[in-house]
């Protein structure tokens, strides 16, 4: 059986950081709304990788300026991603329970506020899902034609 690896280099064992404040949550949440069109466009002639390296810089020295940890921009970056994971993990779970069969009333938290932020912060689509065609009423959502502006009269 393999041995687990050590978190050690050398003598010296690494010291694990703090976890990111409130504050530096605060911050993150913030700074990730201010630029969330940079940083989760896709990549076009507008949007490039530059920019968005630049936007993750600016995001990082905000958390930074409010930390007393020193954290890198891979830091920073990770944490973002397992928020917006563990979100769509928690909304899943409630959004599961609230569909449940079999009576009785509904065992589920509400969803926090942590959650509720980060899920405006990446939408709904990113949450849920492309709703099916037929769980959709298209009559019903489109007040014109599809094109209707192009097409000639």
């Amino acid at each position: 059986m393999p041995k687990a690896k050590s978190k050690s280099v050398g003598a010296q064992p690494v010291k694990r950081k703090k976890n990111f404040s409130s504050s530096e949550l605060e911050v993150l949440l913030l700074e990730v709304t201010r630029r969330k069109k940079t940083l989760f466009s896709s990549l076009s002639a507008g949007c490039t990788n530059t920019n968005k390296k630049e936007a993750w810089e600016a995001v990082w020295r905000a958390v930074d300026a409010v930390s007393g940890e020193g954290r890198s921009i891979e830091e920073v970056r990770k944490k973002w991603f397992d928020l917006k994971s563990e979100t769509k993990r928690h909304i899943a779970k409630h959004r599961r329970e609230t569909q449940r069969t079999g009576g009785g009333a509904a065992n589920t938290m509400p969803k926090s506020d942590l959650d509720q932020r980060i899920g405006a912060i990446i939408g709904e689509t990113a949450l849920s899902g492309v709703p099916s065609t037929e769980s959709l009423d298209t009559d019903a959502t489109r007040s014109s034609p599809p094109c209707a502006a192009a097409i000639p009269v």
